[in-house]
């Protein structure tokens, strides 16, 4: 199985617009691992995009993904769905026309709306840019993805697996991830959103209180740590001295186009 982590930011980039602190102005001057814009995953084998943040059309660029096929969204925050103009972009207006691509939902929907009483992405449907579909499980040639709902009651988790391997993809809200979910036990790798590293707040995932114990509940045998925000004022010299620090985790944290082979 091939993963690479389009991008590693959270709700907030690095470098952040107007801002000019020391991480920020680092991240102008040395460019490349220290810069993080939006989350987003994708597996190249099937062609398939996990979440789509307004950074999304740089990233596809930058990275030279030229075949979407499949984009499944976890949850309807902002920072995982104001990229979905490129659904758009994509299809209109081409001298040779694409096929749809497969929009997958959580079981609630989601909205994105273009005014108070308008669906950007039901619009799309009725375009014929994209196909919408609410399935918990898909199946894609030998890749299975089953969504793994969170007790937040909005936002999934998504277990992939391809008859080999198993992953788990949770890139935001790990704080509500249930310990009970035996399927999840010892898998070969776990995309994790870090949550509040130096603090968090209430109601909120917290790297230490929540992050951690979920990787010692699972015992995957490796985990990536991804959704890493500006504010948290780590750059990533930063993250690899914590990735020493807490070396018995097996952990590392994501950068911008990191890619994994299982």
């Amino acid at each position: 199985m091939k993963i690479r982590v389009l991008g590693s930011g959270g709700s907030i980039p690095t470098p952040r617009p107007f801002c000019q602190c020391p991480i920020c102005t680092q991240a102008r001057k040395e460019q490349g691992r220290y810069v993080r814009k939006g989350q987003s995953m994708y597996l190249p084998e099937i062609h398939a995009l996990f979440d789509m943040p307004e950074s999304i059309v740089q990233l596809l660029n930058e990275q030279c993904i030229w075949d979407v096929d499949h984009i499944f969204f976890s949850h309807f925050h902002p920072d995982h769905t104001l990229g979905a103009r490129a659904i758009e972009q994509r299809m209109a207006e081409r001298y040779q026309p694409l096929e749809p691509v497969a929009v997958h939902l959580p079981e609630s929907g989601l909205q994105i709306g273009i005014n108070y009483y308008a669906s950007l992405l039901d619009f799309y449907h009725d375009e014929g840019f994209c196909t919408l579909d609410q399935a918990p499980d898909i199946s894609i040639g030998q890749y299975c993805i089953s969504r793994i709902p969170l007790n937040n009651g909005f936002a999934d988790g998504f277990l992939i697996t391809d008859g080999t391997h198993r992953v788990f993809y949770c890139p935001c809200h790990v704080g509500d991830l249930s310990f009970t979910c035996d399927v999840l036990h010892g898998c070969d790798l776990m995309i994790l959103g870090s949550g509040g590293i130096r603090q968090s707040w209430e109601g909120e995932t917290s790297f230490y209180d929540h992050v951690l114990p979920v990787i010692r509940q699972y015992a995957p045998k490796q985990t990536v740590i991804t959704h890493l925000e500006e504010f948290e004022q780590y750059s990533y010299d930063d993250y690899c001295q914590l990735e020493q620090t807490l070396a018995e985790y097996r952990l590392r944290f994501a950068y911008d186009g990191m890619e994994i082979i299982l």
